[in-house]
């Protein structure tokens, strides 16, 4: 199981060639093995824990936001709010994300973040991310 879309992050990451850091708790230690352990590299790292016990201090996850490109919600779930989306378009990060949950009503499609159906997959995450271009920071 995929709740939060490591695996649509990851093949966006591998087929595009851009980083992609990934934050959180491992959760599911055999879906960490088999599917997110084998593609760890330079380009694709596994962060850790962003929380009040995190082991990535509170600072660094404040500047991580504002240095990143883009910030992608892949989520597999209907996210009844994702903070994270509010808390990087606060640091002027565009967010995509899939069009589930409350993503389509935290994200102004085409204004400051881009929200993809998720029935067009990575190809619709890579026409996004090829439009991140159009944005700037002030528009999140």
């Amino acid at each position: 199981m995929d709740p939060k879309g490591v695996r649509h992050a990851i093949q966006l990451a591998r087929e595009t060639g851009e980083k992609l850091l990934l934050y959180g708790v491992v959760e599911d230690r055999d879906f960490y093995e088999a599917d997110v352990a084998p593609f760890l590299s330079e380009k694709i790292q596994w962060v850790g824990d962003v929380s009040p016990r995190q082991s990535l201090p509170i600072e660094k996850s404040r500047l991580s936001h504002a240095e990143r490109e883009s910030f992608l919600m892949t989520v597999n779930q209907k996210e009844p709010f994702g903070l994270v989306m509010a808390e990087a378009g606060s640091c002027g990060t565009p967010v995509i994300g899939w069009k589930r949950g409350s993503v389509p009503e935290v994200i102004a499609d085409g204004k400051n973040r881009f929200v993809v159906d998720p029935e067009k997959g990575i190809a619709g995450l890579q026409e996004a991310f090829g439009k991140l271009d159009t944005l700037t920071s002030e528009d999140c």
